[in-house]
């Protein structure tokens, strides 16, 4: 008697434990054990999950199919396997926006490459909501890392912010960590030349390329006492080593530069990660680079087009999207796409610089000079255009936040925000230096010229950096968190969660990201809720087991959720 006894309460606690603590779901879907859902499109099933093309793949869920998320409490999980091939962004996870009125939610994997000859971000999780504030909160003052006159590079990394600087100093450019808002540490970098050109992070580690500043943009050649030395060369930082390598420097890099008659200084920036390797182009001579180790950088050939006048070409920046090197020429070199080997394609779009790559729409963007305009790529070949950016002349950083893209401007330093029919609507003049702007017609001797170089998004905030004020400015438009970490390689379990006025973000049945409101937004749009396409990208990887509950679950809940669930994925 006392054995039947143990034996039953032995099988009710074990009936116990395995009863789901989270409740059932109002939507489940990619169900391994499933057929596709009818309105998948472009996706492939797999053994251990549903794969999506990053180009076409998108699946969708109708409005009366689910609650309204945008008054309630909510939570959306699934398992993700982002692409680990680096030629592409990996892209968003899940949209329900209606973008003509800011109404919506966002959950995206983002790589910002393109970023003025930076990867301000690789593989971080972002969960957003807006609604329908159209106007930013107040740009908070990040204040200015040491004396930075320009923030000439910015990445985030293993959970912190970073910055690289040119500025008025006997030292030359410095790397910067932020600590809170208007405190910098500086990195320790060894003395290089005037300013840091690139960051990105590389295989656990974050990797900054030097080079000299050379002319324009209200600033003469800086003038410090290593002003004038060879930059080119390359550092890593490991925060478990607690110092920086000296990945060396290209040997062609320096040896073009020297025969250049304009700059006759060796400058390497536009890091980028592409199928493994790290990458990057000389600012001031011919040609694109891979690290191939012990201090060895390889040649990959120069993009530029057989109708150039002088063989000088000058790649600004370099971004991976959908399968494809893409990068960006300055002196009339247009747009061109790598093909293996030292070999590129030239795709047009000969404006007399284009400073930087995005994606906004499952499109590659680039932004020019002198005409102040965003291109964007069609699918067919060719490029459109938006239209010029008020009376600006050159387009700096662009990225989407929250939904919305934004690109920052020169000579006036402004950010703006594309509206769609109402066009480009200006944000604010984010440089305050006070001054005449100077015109072009002189080319721009006659004044200051102000630039907004930069965007990361760190901690939920979209920051960007400044020139000539040298300060870093933040802001948060509707509400937002991010995990600030790349998200690891392999299968990860991914939890957004709104509960009142917070938002949590989870991976692996772990809190990694919180945020508080001081209200609780209403998103309610009529829009469908699409699983793997977004403002930004479709979606690059693989997914599983997605689920919408209709209340916020317990933390205790997400990590039986994700223990529940794990014996199916290969962790």
């Amino acid at each position: 008697m006392i054995n039947k006894l143990i034996n039953t309460t032995i099988a009710l606690t074990l009936l116990t434990a395995a009863t789901p603590a989270f409740g059932d779901p109002v939507f489940h879907t990619f169900k391994l054990d499933e057929p596709l859902p009818k309105e998948a499109v472009e996706i492939s099933k797999e053994k251990d999950g549903f794969l999506f093309n990053g180009k076409r793949s998108y699946s969708y869920l109708h409005p009366e199919k689910f609650p309204n998320l945008g008054t309630s409490d909510f939570t959306i999980s699934m398992w993700v396997y982002p692409s680990n091939d680096d030629d592409d962004i990996i892209g968003d996870l899940v949209s329900y926006t209606n973008p003509t009125t800011m109404h919506g939610l966002h959950i995206s994997i983002d790589t910002r490459a393109g970023m003025c000859a930076n990867q301000t971000n690789y593989r971080n999780l972002f969960f957003g909501i807006s609604g329908g504030d159209t106007s930013p909160k107040p740009w908070r003052d990040e204040g200015r890392p040491g004396n930075a006159v320009f923030i000439n590079s910015m990445a985030v990394f293993d959970g912190d912010l970073y910055v690289g600087t040119l500025e008025r100093s006997k030292i030359g450019g410095r790397v910067y960590r932020y600590l809170e808002s208007g405190k910098w540490a500086d990195m320790n970098l060894p003395p290089v030349s005037s300013t840091i050109k690139s960051l990105a992070e590389f295989d656990g580690e974050l990797c900054a390329a030097t080079g000299v500043y050379k002319w324009g943009s209200s600033l003469n050649l800086a003038q410090n006492e290593i002003s004038q030395r060879d930059g080119g060369e390359v550092y890593c930082y490991s925060k478990v080593k607690g110092h920086w390598r000296h990945l060396g420097v290209a040997d062609q890099v320096l040896l073009l530069s020297n025969q250049n008659e304009h700059f006759q200084s060796a400058s390497l920036h536009s890091l980028t990660n592409y199928r493994g390797e790290l990458l990057g182009a000389a600012s001031y001579a011919n040609g694109v680079y891979r690290y191939k180790g012990e201090k060895n950088w390889q040649y990959m050939g120069t993009p530029y087009h057989t109708g150039l006048k002088h063989p000088f070409v000058r790649v600004q920046s370099m971004m991976p999207f959908n399968g494809v090197l893409y990068a960006s020429l300055n002196d009339t070199g247009g747009v061109s796409a790598y093909n293996g080997g030292t070999n590129w394609t030239n795709l047009g779009l000969h404006t007399y610089q284009n400073y930087s790559l995005a994606a906004y729409r499952g499109k590659l963007h680039a932004g020019t000079f002198d005409n102040g305009d965003v291109a964007y790529l069609n699918k067919g070949g060719g490029w459109g255009w938006f239209g010029r950016v008020e009376s600006e002349d050159e387009i700096m950083a662009m990225t989407v936040y929250n939904g919305k893209f934004y690109v920052g401007t020169l000579p006036r330093g402004y950010i703006q925000r594309w509206d769609d029919a109402k066009g480009w609507t200006r944000i604010t003049v984010l440089d305050e230096t006070p001054g005449k702007i100077g015109s072009r017609d002189v080319h721009y001797v006659d004044g200051i010229l102000k630039r907004v170089w930069t965007f990361a998004v760190y901690k939920g905030r979209l920051f960007a950096g400044t020139l000539p004020s040298g300060k870093v400015k933040s802001t948060m438009i509707g509400e937002a968190i991010s995990y600030d970490r790349s998200l690891p390689k392999g299968w990860s379990h991914i939890t957004a969660v709104r509960k009142g006025q917070s938002l949590k973000l989870f991976i692996n049945g772990e809190e990694v990201a919180s945020h508080q409101s001081r209200k609780k937004l209403d998103f309610t749009n009529t829009s469908r809720l699409v699983i793997g396409r977004g403002e930004t990208d479709s979606y690059n990887g693989k997914l599983v087991d997605f689920r919408v509950y209709d209340h916020a679950l317990t933390r205790e809940a997400i990590a039986k959720l994700f223990s529940e669930t794990k014996r199916d994925r290969l962790l």
